[in-house]
């Protein structure tokens, strides 16, 4: 039997029932299937705990001998598989052998990889984005985008939402910060107010994606909020409100949510973000929505190698290790600066760089065959995207990559089962003797780096024509490694830090296209205020593209500071998304706001692993009454550097009192640019605040 195009699978606990497992379909149908019509789920165990077994909860024991793969080698093994009569009951049958194999893996998402008993879905289907709003602690509006009708619709109670799901056969659900904010708040309001069988069945089955949480992973970039997606690209940004939300009329607020769907549905679109995980799911035959670079390494041993995996306990043990070397910068301007970036320089290490070392041995070249196949599916897929431009092949092209350069990295992940600190080394450490090898190469030529990064070098005074003549000699020196020409900048800065000395992976450059690109620098930090930003990036500008003079800078800067003394606190906040979850060792910023808003903050002690032993730490949970996991909290900045958290029901005007916008000047603009000045050789900036003198008091006097 096969069934195709599997969106969700829902487990029940009935026992020897008809209606064990209910599929949902990508069209937006439900079957219902017994386990006995697809397979018993099973798992592997050491063949005395078989043989030995009596249960009423079984259904079957066959002895088999089966290659299984662990850190020793391949070993071939008699075991005992064991059929269990529910999913259920694999944990309380599976908990008392001596050791077992992949029942850490539910059968059937097994199943549909390992043996396609059953496909997933090849790409998202009938799915919603959405987005809602609270006010007083309600929920007012439920914004709604499906890909059936593609039309906005602003829904008043969850109710109303999971009808329009229900109607239009909705399988999926994304939003923005949802795993976060959005399914949290609006599956605590549906298990209040709905009581529905059919209509909390839909909510249960249905897929849910974080658009957030998927931007950052396939971007390969850090977590941020919906307004910055927007801006990088460029597809919108979020309405700015001059009112409380409470203030709002219906339709006020039905247009600032429309327009947080809307954009958050162009990021999706335009990044392929939500196709990814699907194509990537097809390929592992893991759940779309359980996806994970351990178990997508794990899935492909069992999928394409045949390979059992022994459920050994992992013990989380972080070892450190040397990573990669990145050179001095030569600090100041620079003219003619080309990139050369050695392509995917940690898994051509791997596919390149034989390692003798016994323990893993054989999972290393397991994992060195995955990435030749990955590199060969996304050759053939930017192949066919060059020659027909349909935007599935660049997903698929993505999804490869993401495949390709994620795995490396499971050997000095201290939660995988074949975690080996050697292993990773021997990576990082070839990954080092190559980049070395491109800068004497580099020298040998007669050219000068002035930087580098983990997998490339930065060299001045060269032409893009002389920069493609290098890369073509350098690829026949230092084969099978090849280098690109990734960057070119026709001006570029590496920054000093505040004492002059050099800073690793800080610099700036205007390309050949006339774009700005930044590293490591306070602009692209997200906690900036946005106006400082603004200052920022404008000197930039006059430094790069029009060639300013220290005089015009610092006229620029003059007339800045006169506007700046008179700009509404608004644009002094700040912002961070931070995580509920999390222990934070100090007390850091969102830790002191939470403080200032009057929210719970608890002081915990946890063990942390501190070499071979374990230490008590003390640290500060955050908490209250949210049931968000991840929360943006915004801020503003005494004069004492103490953070003072902004509450929403109160008037900004309240705040007025803690701005001191001199020392917001020193501290965002002042202090950055600094280090820009110090950089070009130009003479220090005036800082405009003035600390209160401390009053010293004399002897005697009344304290």
């Amino acid at each position: 039997m096969t069934l195709v195009d599997v969106q969700n699978i829902v487990y029940s606990s009935d026992v020897g029932g008809s209606k064990d497992i209910s599929v949902l379909f990508s069209n937006g149908s439900t079957a219902f299937y017994s386990i006995g019509e697809l397979e018993y789920p099973y798992f592997y165990a050491n063949y005395e705990y078989a043989v030995s077994l009596k249960s009423q909860y079984v259904h079957d024991v066959e002895i088999v001998r089966k290659k299984v793969l662990r850190a020793s080698g391949i070993e071939e093994v008699t075991l005992g598989k064991i059929s269990a009569l529910s999913p259920a009951f694999i944990n309380r049958l599976s908990s008392k052998a001596s050791y077992t194999c992949e029942a850490h893996i539910p059968y059937l998402e097994r199943r549909l990889g390992a043996d396609g008993v059953v496909e997933f879905a090849s790409a998202p289907a009938r799915y919603a984005y959405i987005d809602i709003e609270e006010v007083k602690g309600k929920i007012a509006v439920i914004g709604y985008i499906d890909s059936i009708e593609n039309v906005y619709y602003p829904l008043k109670t969850v109710n109303d939402f999971l009808i329009k799901c229900s109607e239009n056969k909705i399988v999926s659900l994304v939003a923005w910060n949802g795993a976060g904010y959005d399914f949290l708040r609006l599956d605590q309001e549906i298990k209040k107010t709905v009581t529905n069988k059919y209509l909390l069945f839909r909510w249960n089955i249905m897929l849910k994606f974080d658009a957030m949480l998927l931007y950052a992973t396939y971007t390969q970039s850090n977590l941020i909020s919906l307004d910055k997606a927007a801006k990088l690209e460029e597809v919108g940004e979020k309405i700015v409100l001059n009112k409380k939300f409470e203030e709002l009329t219906w339709d006020e607020l039905v247009t600032y949510n429309k327009n947080d769907v809307v954009i958050m549905q162009k990021i999706v679109e335009k990044s392929g973000v939500l196709n990814i995980p699907f194509i990537i799911s097809n390929l592992t035959g893991i759940r779309v929505d359980k996806l994970s670079t351990i178990k997508v390494l794990d899935n492909l041993m069992m999928k394409q190698k045949k390979y059992l995996l022994f459920d050994e306990p992992v013990v989380g043990s972080k070892e450190k290790y040397e990573g990669a070397f990145i050179m001095a910068p030569v600090v100041g301007l620079h003219y003619n600066v080309a990139v050369l970036d050695i392509d995917h320089l940690y898994p051509s290490v791997v596919e390149y760089e034989d390692y003798n070392g016994r323990r893993c041995r054989e999972v290393y070249y397991e994992v060195r065959n995955f990435i030749k196949l990955f590199n060969s599916m996304r050759a053939e897929a930017k192949k066919k995207y060059a020659n027909t431009k349909e935007e599935v092949y660049n997903v698929q092209q993505k999804s490869y990559k993401v495949l390709s350069n994620g795995i490396y990295g499971v050997f000095g992940n201290e939660y995988y089962r074949f975690h080996d600190k050697n292993i990773a080394q021997f990576i990082t450490s070839s990954g080092r003797k190559v980049r070395q090898r491109l800068e004497d190469i580099v020298k040998q030529y007669g050219y000068t780096p002035i930087g580098s990064d983990t997998d490339s070098i930065f060299i001045e005074n060269i032409t893009p024509e002389e920069a493609e003549k290098l890369k073509e000699v350098v690829n026949r020196t230092l084969y099978p490694y090849q280098v690109k020409v990734e960057k070119y900048f026709t001006r570029m800065i590496n920054f000093a830090g505040s004492t002059g000395a050099e800073v690793k992976k800080r610099y700036v450059g205007l390309t050949d296209k006339g774009e700005l690109l930044y590293t490591g620098i306070e602009i692209v930090r997200g906690e900036y205020p946005e106006v400082t930003k603004a200052i920022e990036e404008r000197v930039l500008e006059m430094v790069l593209k029009e060639q300013a003079t220290e005089a015009e800078v610092r006229r620029y800067l003059s007339e800045e500071y006169e506007k700046f003394k008179t700009r509404p606190i608004t644009d002094f906040i700040q912002s961070k998304v931070i995580d509920l979850d999390k222990i934070y060792k100090a007390k850091t910023t969102v830790v002191k706001v939470f403080e200032s808003l009057g929210k719970a903050v608890n002081e915990v002690s946890t063990k942390r692993k501190k070499g071979d032993s374990e230490v008590s730490v003390t640290g500060y949970k955050l908490g209250g009454d949210s049931i968000e996991k991840l929360v943006e909290v915004s801020y503003i900045l005494t004069e004492k550097n103490e953070p003072i958290g902004i509450d929403e029901t109160q008037p900004i005007s309240n705040y007025e009192q803690y701005i001191n916008r001199d020392f917001y000047w020193d501290k965002f603009v002042v202090l950055p640019l600094s280090r820009l000045f110090i950089s070009l050789g130009w003479g220090d900036l005036e800082k405009k605040y003035v600390k209160p003198s401390k009053k010293r008091k004399k002897i005697g006097e009344n304290l």
